[in-house]
């Protein structure tokens, strides 16, 4: 059994790509969530779709994960930025629960590099678990992830 296991969403591919290099120099399990129904990929409509699930969080309607993270000592959450926040799936997940006596820790991706504000609300909300990590990127910058795994003992 793996010690480690990254959970994330992604709508474009870039969280995706992410949490797939970490998982090759982790030799983690990844998790992908994916809604019932996601917002468009492009145009006004992601953009005015993806900002009011980001504000709101409606249910994403998506199978519950938390027995599946029992055996894992690490959980990765692995996510973009949506209106400076996590998208709703994300938030489900950490509303399940499952993650307290874990070492979690946060990426986010985000077209300015910026996760400071959506890093802030997970941890809020994450209060009673803790969180042991941040990064934050534009994309999927092999050196940052390969250092944060380093740096957090993620690499077996």
């Amino acid at each position: 059994m793996k010690d480690t296991v990254i959970v994330y969403y992604s709508l474009e591919g870039t969280t995706d790509k992410v949490a797939n290099i970490l998982a090759d120099y982790a030799a983690a399990d990844t998790l992908r969530l994916t809604p019932k129904k996601e917002p468009p990929k492009s145009g006004f409509g992601k953009f005015a779709v993806g900002g009011f699930q980001a504000i709101f969080q409606p249910d994403p309607k998506i199978q519950a994960v938390v027995g599946k993270l029992a055996d894992y000592k690490n959980v990765v959450i692995a996510y973009p930025v949506w209106a400076g926040t996590y998208p709703p799936a994300i938030g489900y997940l950490i509303d399940q629960g499952g993650l307290l006596g874990k070492n979690v820790y946060l990426i986010a991706t985000s077209g300015s590099g910026n996760a400071k504000a959506s890093f802030g609300k997970a941890k809020r909300k994450l209060a009673s678990v803790g969180v042991r990590d941040t990064l934050s990127l534009t994309g999927p910058d092999k050196k940052k992830i390969r250092q944060f795994a380093e740096k957090n003992g993620l690499i077996p």
